[in-house]
């Protein structure tokens, strides 16, 4: 019983150590971009309230939505390696 666990437990490693295909990475690559132009339809609705209907300055929103880019560079590493370390009593990455 205890080789059986052994042998699948090695699998799971020669799994993971394997490289991705070319269709893998394509279906990677595409799912990626999906998140992207979401992200960049609601930044560029964004822009055009701040802009045309509340009448910020154009310099203003530039600023505001670069340093909103440059605290997430910073916040999102952080973030991740805070969730990497915390364990609940239920388990990693569960609340």
């Amino acid at each position: 019983m205890i080789s059986g666990e052994n042998t699948k437990n090695v699998s799971a490693f020669a799994a993971a150590d394997r490289k991705l295909t070319f269709g893998e990475k394509i279906a990677a690559s595409v799912t990626g971009g999906t998140g992207t132009i979401h992200t960049q339809v609601i930044q560029l609705f964004m822009l055009y309230f701040y802009t045309d209907i509340m009448k910020i300055s154009p310099a203003y929103v530039a600023g505001l939505f670069l340093v909103t880019r440059i605290a997430a560079a910073f916040l999102a590493p952080a973030f991740g390696i805070f969730v990497d370390r915390v364990t609940t009593p239920w388990g990693k990455y569960k609340p």
